[in-house]
């Protein structure tokens, strides 16, 4: 079952130096999936990224795998 969100993410209240890093990966997460919010890969692996850098290793798990494909048609490093 996937729940969804009735109303959008609040970014601002999320500070990414001492927020907590399950509910940023949570962020990417919604906008991947447009869990509430339009779908938004680009935001998602920012978010993503953001999670892993406070230490979420599961972040940087759903990182690579949102990233790897544009990586490969873009040639991001």
């Amino acid at each position: 079952m996937v729940l969804s969100s009735p109303l959008p993410p609040n970014e601002e209240f999320i500070n990414p130096k001492t927020g907590d890093n399950e509910c940023m990966m949570r962020l990417g997460q919604m906008y991947e999936s447009a869990l509430g919010v339009p779908r938004d890969c680009g935001k998602a692996a920012a978010w993503y990224k953001i999670a892993e850098k406070s230490g979420n290793i599961t972040a940087n798990e759903l990182w690579e795998a949102i990233c790897a494909p544009m990586r490969g048609s873009e040639g991001e490093q």
